[in-house]
């Protein structure tokens, strides 16, 4: 897959922005945007917008009452 990005000066700072750390089972934990703004990081709003553009369905059934359905395009 080939992703034509935007060249925007602001994807950059909000792809970078964010930290992250392990947990005890070595999961990745991204940094919540709470603690990025105590460290004055601007909200990665564009970047989530790009990341959930490729974003894949984690579960077929999360418990909801209706099956969930993704069309595939």
């Amino acid at each position: 897959m080939i992703a034509d990005l935007p060249d925007r000066g602001t994807l950059q700072p909000h792809a970078c922005g964010p930290t992250y750390n392990y947990d005890s089972h070595i999961q990745l934990i991204l940094e919540s945007k709470e603690k990025a703004r105590q460290r004055g990081v601007p909200s990665p709003d564009e970047w989530n917008a790009v990341a959930l553009t490729f974003a894949e369905p984690v579960a077929s059934n999360a418990g909801f009452a209706r099956q969930l359905a993704y069309p595939m395009t």
